[in-house]
């Protein structure tokens, strides 16, 4: 399986509530049709803390990556990318692929609320220290977290049409309400827990926001 990750924020003359409208309403469906899409989430950022650091990350599943590669150039996703226009900041945003690796799943009907950690390694550290710390790390995650009900990980393979990559995975933590979250963030050293720490994270590089997923293609 291959994740396209678009970290998106929306155009300046738009409200949250205007732009999450139209990327559910207006874009979801066509973004629907693109050839060999097994799964699409949209993750419409929420701001309890103050602004997210983007206003929404979208998820396109493929089988493989060549599927992914086949859909290139489709009028669909020509569609797509005209429409992209109407309500994305595209100077602003983030695109990447990644595999995704399920950590453990409570409750697999959940459409709740998520928390998304996009991570940047440390620098000087390997690909290979940065996995193996970033496993150790999440691992105790079902047995510490047991408000959460999904978690996921996804490891960045590589950028889309020459564009910089920014982050060099993705965490994600589904949680059935705002309240279970927050009793989790609130907790000492939760979120601390939660978000790594800097012996192989650059936390200044890495961003996190809390989300309400919403699966247009399941």
């Amino acid at each position: 399986m291959i994740t396209l990750y678009y970290c998106i924020n929306r155009l300046p003359q738009l409200s949250l509530e205007e732009f999450q409208s139209y990327w559910l309403d207006t874009h979801g469906p066509i973004a629907a049709r693109i050839a060999g899409v097994r799964r699409y989430v949209q993750n419409h950022a929420l701001s309890p803390a103050g602004p997210p650091p983007f206003d929404g990350v979208t998820q396109l599943y493929w089988d493989s990556l060549e599927d992914f590669r086949g859909a290139k150039g489709t009028p669909e996703v020509k569609a797509a990318l005209k429409d992209d226009r109407n309500f994305i900041d595209l100077t602003r945003m983030s695109v990447f692929l990644a595999e995704p690796r399920l950590e453990f799943d409570r409750s697999p009907e959940v459409e709740g609320i998520k928390a998304i950690w996009l991570l940047k390694r440390r620098q000087g550290l390997s690909d290979s220290e940065f996995d193996r710390l970033w496993t150790a790390m999440r691992a105790p995650l079902a047995d510490r977290v047991p408000q959460a009900v999904r978690h996921v990980r996804s490891r960045t393979v590589g950028g889309v049409e020459g564009l910089p990559v920014e982050f060099d995975g993705v965490a994600e933590l589904w949680f059935k309400s705002a309240d279970a979250m927050n009793e989790v963030f609130m907790s000492p050293g939760g979120y601390a827990m939660l978000g790594g720490g800097a012996d192989y994270v650059d936390l200044a590089s890495s961003r996190f926001l809390m989300a309400a997923e919403k699966v247009v293609v399941s």
